[in-house]
């Protein structure tokens, strides 16, 4: 594999392992351990595949794009897996996590709004906040 196309299959594998996930944490409940490597090994792409792209000045526009949307659905499904495996962690927060929600929800809205797309800010904040 040369090394260009690697920042877009390590988006590729975070899209693939989103179903195979949703399977350990609804069919396999006495596999947490696999499903938490797992996912920390789906975050853990996001970070090499930005930090090769910036090393080897590989970004292009589809790349970036394409990262979003695969972090954004990562980040997304974390959350229904947080809330079918740990249910109770919502009991007592779900103002925040409807604040939360809603943050997001206004953010995307204001970039459509403003530049008619999804834009890819990829900020360090961001990473932290996801």
């Amino acid at each position: 594999m040369k090394l260009e196309h690697i920042p877009n299959a390590l988006c590729v594998t975070r899209l693939v392992m989103i179903p195979l996930l949703w399977i350990l944490a609804l069919a396999a409940p006495g596999q947490r351990l696999l499903f938490t490597v797992l996912l920390a090994f789906a975050f853990l792409t996001d970070s090499v595949d930005g930090i090769i792209c910036r090393k080897y000045r590989l970004a292009t526009s589809f790349g970036a794009k394409f990262d979003r949307i695969s972090d954004d659905l990562l980040t997304l499904n974390a959350v229904g897996w947080l809330y079918v495996l740990r249910r109770e962690l919502f009991a007592g927060y779900w103002p925040m996590l409807v604040a939360l929600l809603w943050t997001m929800f206004l953010s995307v809205s204001l970039q459509y709004l403003r530049f008619r797309r999804k834009v890819s800010f990829h900020l360090y904040a961001g990473k932290a906040a996801n």
